[in-house]
């Protein structure tokens, strides 16, 4: 069973263990540099659940996820309309003031990498800022 089947097949058991997560660090880290009002791309955005934050504190989201199942749970969850979009079918250019990557980046093949980060680079607004996670901990590394 590869990523996507088992997240696809697993996707109420990943929301169960990750709704309630505590990143508040990390979104105030992130957050921080941001205008007020600021548009963000969650990228990758799971359940909806870090999507549901940022909107609670009055920021445009534009949120995508690569899988079905996720992208019905935090279509659900957040109120908004999900994209079902990889990190590689990405096409935004200049749109977001920051761009989310939650434990996301870790599921792109090695060899598509720089590519990815290539179409990151590019949604980003001048000025723009980029937080990337590839799993949980207490690590935060600021600009």
């Amino acid at each position: 069973m590869n990523n996507i089947q088992y997240y696809n097949n697993n996707a109420q058991e990943f929301y169960n263990r990750t709704i309630n997560a505590d990143l508040s660090d990390n979104y105030k880290a992130f957050t921080s540099y941001l205008p007020e009002k600021a548009h963000i791309l969650d990228a990758g955005c799971g359940v909806g659940r870090d999507t549901k934050y940022f909107l609670s504190q009055g920021y445009q989201v534009t949120a995508f996820d690569g899988l079905t199942e996720m992208v019905k749970l935090a279509t659900k969850e957040t109120g908004i309309d999900v994209l079902h979009s990889t990190f590689q079918d990405i096409n935004f250019k200049k749109s977001f003031d920051g761009v989310w990557a939650q434990a996301t980046l870790l599921h792109v093949p090695y060899n598509e990498t720089i590519n990815v980060y290539k179409k990151v680079h590019a949604a980003l607004k001048p000025e723009g800022i980029f937080y990337a996670s590839y799993g949980y901990g207490s690590d935060i590394i600021q600009p």
